[in-house]
């Protein structure tokens, strides 16, 4: 298996891929990427465009005791290098990785595009209390979200870029406790 056709293999990583079925989809990311020469290793005379121009994570609001927050977003990606041995896509919250890819490929050029998915939680910045709260409150958690792409020629980056935004997460929990009572009777005569 040499030919170049089966030259591309992905690998995928979430930092911990057993997402609950309960989980909570935080928003939707979408990452448009041009044609910008960035970020070329000095020395290099290979040409090495990539960008990624946009990323906007939606806010949400829940109502509930506690959420699972998970960042989903769908990343599109094109570059153009001399030489290509990987690429590298990690989706970061508040600075720490909470899922990758990475494609092995000797393509020069690509188009193409990938989602990746990752708990809030996984971040050190956060853990499930934070998104845990009282009957008849709410808290509001605003957290960074960062794409960064890279394509890699043997050990060296030859060209990389990054966009980050800022979600706020609310969590709602309705006052939904309640007590009544009611009575009928009467008034009798106790001979």
């Amino acid at each position: 298996m040499d030919d170049k056709s089966n030259a591309d293999d992905w690998s995928v990583s979430n930092l911990n891929s057993g997402l609950s079925r309960r989980r909570a989809l935080l928003g939707t990311a979408s990452v448009a990427v041009g044609a910008t020469a960035l970020q070329l290793v000095a020395g290099q005379n290979a040409r090495a465009n990539v960008s990624v121009e946009q990323v906007e994570i939606a806010d949400a609001t829940f109502e509930a005791e506690a959420v699972d927050p998970v960042v989903d977003v769908e990343v599109a990606y094109a570059y153009a290098a001399d030489s290509v041995s990987e690429l590298h896509i990690e989706l970061l919250v508040d600075g720490d990785t909470v899922a990758s890819e990475s494609l092995r490929t000797g393509s020069e050029e690509l188009e193409n595009d990938t989602n990746l998915s990752g708990r809030v939680v996984d971040a050190d910045a956060w853990s499930a209390a934070d998104f845990e709260v009282e009957s008849g409150e709410s808290i509001t958690r605003e957290i960074d979200v960062t794409v960064e792409f890279s394509v890699v020629d043997v050990d060296r980056v030859v060209a990389a870029d990054s966009a980050s935004d800022t979600a706020e997460i609310v969590v709602e929990h309705p006052n939904d406790d309640h007590a009544s009572v009611g009575m009928v009777g009467q008034i009798v005569d106790g001979e």
